[in-house]
């Protein structure tokens, strides 16, 4: 399994880490938490899990954490949705992450609170790897004045296996 999470920009790196060594039973130097252009200096040795900031200037969720197998083991084979959902709780703040479709423009929002649903990223912006919400597909609880456009009828070509990602709450701590 691979993780690849997109916290707010308000997030920073070494907070993340502190989060993640706290929660689970990992070797400082195995998580990297810094900008990415200390990570591209970074000679050490290789990490479980990498926290960058910088990755995309301009966007409004540019802490990104990755991660592969490695971390998978560790925190128990969490999905990247319950893991972006305990990470986002304990910060109280918003994530993105890939909603698994085809379409580039359209992720998962994890919220503060735990609630996830689906949004759509400005297509301009992702062009340029700067990940900004345009809308959201359904009703976002703790963000009311996000507008809301309704998914088109054929959405589920967008998914391999035509289920289309629900949105709610998982039950997480």
């Amino acid at each position: 399994m691979d993780y690849s999470i997109n916290f707010a920009s308000s997030v920073p790196p070494a907070r993340l880490k502190a989060l993640v060594l706290a929660r689970w039973p990992l070797d400082a130097e195995a998580v990297f938490a810094g900008t990415s252009e200390s990570f591209e200096e970074h000679e050490g040795p290789h990490h479980i899990v990498s926290i960058q900031s910088g990755l995309h200037p301009g966007s409004a969720f540019d802490t990104e954490l990755s991660a592969g197998e490695a971390f998978a083991d560790v925190i128990g084979g969490l999905t990247e949705l319950h893991l972006a959902t305990v990470l986002c709780k304990a910060l109280e703040t918003q994530a993105l992450i890939p909603d698994d479709g085809r379409a580039d423009s359209t992720w998962m929002l994890v919220t503060e609170d735990g609630w996830h649903g689906r949004v759509v990223v400005d297509d301009d912006a992702i062009d340029d790897g700067i990940l900004i919400i345009d809308h959201a597909l359904q009703p976002v609880p703790t963000a009311p004045d996000l507008r809301v456009q309704e998914p088109p009828e054929w959405e589920r070509g967008w998914y391999d296996d035509g289920v289309v990602p629900s949105a709610g709450y998982l039950d997480a701590d």
